[in-house]
């Protein structure tokens, strides 16, 4: 389902347009995120859900490089799934620590499940060129990163659309 290829586009509706979801228009250079890959042949609400994630993903590696609050995040996640972001985070801010460098995903599988208000994805979230560093800019050691981190995340339907509920670690450097 990955493809290296050139960027592959899904449509999705938005506000009542067609947006092509595609790896460049997920990904941001300002902020060192990338999206690597996205499954050919997505329907409008696979796209959605892809839209979702990514909100969610590039919310968080935002919020623990600025370290400037987590609003963003909160919009985008639920219960258990924003209160573990939420635990590292304050452990992070308490010791005054922020992350640094490149953070990309490669979106390897999308299903919608049969109750329409759930979906479970597979990714590989890259965490290889991030590190963990002090106020002073020192570099603080972390097993937490450094990882390809094999996910599956599971999204449900809100009013406000598609948010990320959970998600659990299938494997560390085997993607």
């Amino acid at each position: 389902m990955k493809d290296s290829g050139a960027a592959k586009s899904a449509t999705a509706s938005a506000s009542g347009s067609d947006v092509p979801v595609t790896e460049d228009s997920l990904s941001d250079s300002k902020t060192s995120y990338t999206v690597v890959s996205i499954p050919d042949d997505l329907d409008a609400e696979q796209s959605q859900v892809v839209k979702a994630y990514v909100a969610y993903d590039r919310a968080t590696w935002e919020a623990y490089r600025d370290m400037k609050g987590t609003t963003k995040v909160e919009s985008v996640t639920t219960g258990d799934q924003y209160q573990a972001f939420k635990k590292v985070y304050d452990e992070r801010a308490t010791a005054g620590q922020h992350v640094e460098g490149e953070a990309s995903t490669t979106i390897n599988f999308v299903q919608l499940n049969p109750d329409g208000l759930s979906s479970t994805m597979t990714v590989c979230a890259d965490e290889t060129k991030i590190r963990l560093v002090a106020r002073d800019g020192a570099e603080v050691p972390s097993d937490d990163l450094g990882h390809t981190i094999s996910l599956v995340v599971r999204l449900i339907r809100n009013q406000d659309g598609w948010v990320v509920n959970s998600s659990s670690v299938e494997g560390v450097d085997q993607c």
